[in-house]
């Protein structure tokens, strides 16, 4: 069999997982790509339970209540980079765990005696595809979820073209930057819409995401046709005026190679959006945006000059803290005490790398 042939019956076996299961409970990322990966899964099979994870990058043990409140016979992970121990080993159900950050396959292998499959693209396709994008590998459907998700999380996928043709006012077939897709398009208001509606509390999240599985059309949210898109655009509209007031003030603490920026209050997070406008705006710079929580600056890091896990890790060593992502978006956290000898050495190793770059 060749690797294109194995790919396809990876990507088979998790769809037969779903259509076997008969109360599946989703727990998935907070963010575009995620909540694209549970509308696929969730609309292929028209029942479930959703959970959206916002505390932590990693799925943690309290949240096995959730399976067992719910009576689920098996568990989807999408989006999320980390399972604790503890949850792997109390779960008494099957675990389908699909994600595309770091590859936990060899981890795995020391719970050789439970019921899980796990798929990751970076083991499977050797390349990094957002969940998004493999979810509409497995299920053939709901294009523009898929398109939304896929560039939300900085990527055009391969089914672009296909949805330039269905929707060539929301993305011109001729964009091929990721960048140019999100800020430069009416599919990127869409995704941003999205990533606003998943801010706030968790009640009203979960009422956003239920509205949005019956949604059929982009147009419902975009041109607001029907109640259910006039549902979400609210939701939206109130908290852009917000986004914008830091995003311009994100603006004038451009350096020369670093822009850092943070900001004060607690009801939303934009963390995430802003460091991805940013790095649009000033591409040759390394961004950071943070903010203070009960004593913990959490911050989103970019930039395009360089790889930024290695120097993240170096700079994050020996401190009360934890940093990590993909190869140019990464977040981390520190102690307010610590945050500024974190900076410094953050700078410092970054602008060491940059003088490494051909001019």
């Amino acid at each position: 069999m060749d690797r294109q042939a194995e790919q396809e019956e990876e990507l088979k076996r998790i769809k037969e997982e779903l259509d076997d299961a008969k109360r599946p409970i989703f727990f998935f990322d907070d963010d575009p790509d995620g909540v694209s990966s549970f509308a696929q899964f969730y609309r292929a099979k028209n029942t479930g339970r959703g959970v959206i994870i916002k505390s932590s990058p990693q799925l943690k043990s309290v949240y096995l209540r959730k399976v067992y409140e719910f009576g689920a016979d098996k568990v989807f992970v999408l989006d999320k980079p980390l399972i604790s121990q503890n949850f792997i080993e109390r779960l008494e159900v099957p675990l389908v765990w699909v994600d595309h950050h770091d590859s936990q396959k060899e981890w795995l292998k020391n719970f050789q005696k439970k019921d899980i499959l796990y798929y990751n693209p970076r083991d499977s396709f050797g390349r990094n595809l957002p969940v998004s994008d493999i979810s509409f590998r497995i299920f053939k459907r709901d294009l523009w979820l898929a398109m939304m998700g896929a560039v939300g999380d900085w990527t055009i996928p391969d089914f672009a073209s296909d949805f330039s043709e269905k929707y060539p006012d929301l993305l011109d077939s001729d964009i091929k930057e990721p960048s140019e897709a999100l800020f430069g398009t009416e599919l990127g208001h869409l995704v941003k819409i999205i990533s606003f509606m998943l801010k706030g509390n968790t009640k009203s999240i979960n009422a956003a995401i239920k509205v949005l599985l019956r949604i059929e059309s982009p147009y419902e949210i975009l041109h607001q046709t029907t109640s259910k898109g006039k549902f979400i655009h609210k939701k939206f509209a109130k908290i852009e005026d917000t986004y914008n007031k830091h995003l311009e003030e994100a603006k004038e603490k451009a350096e020369d190679k670093l822009l850092f920026y943070f900001y004060e209050g607690n009801k939303f997070s934009f963390t995430k959006e802003l460091s991805n406008e940013l790095l649009y705006l000033f591409p040759d710079k390394l961004i950071l945006v943070g903010r203070e929580s009960r004593g913990i600056y959490r911050m989103s890091i970019r930039a395009s000059k360089v790889i930024l896990p290695p120097i993240l890790l170096e700079a994050i060593q020996g401190l009360d803290g934890h940093g990590g992502g993909h190869e140019h978006a990464c977040g981390a956290h520190v102690k307010k005490e610590e945050l500024e000898l974190f900076l410094d050495r953050l700078r410092h190793l970054y602008l060491e790398e940059v003088k490494k770059e051909p001019q």
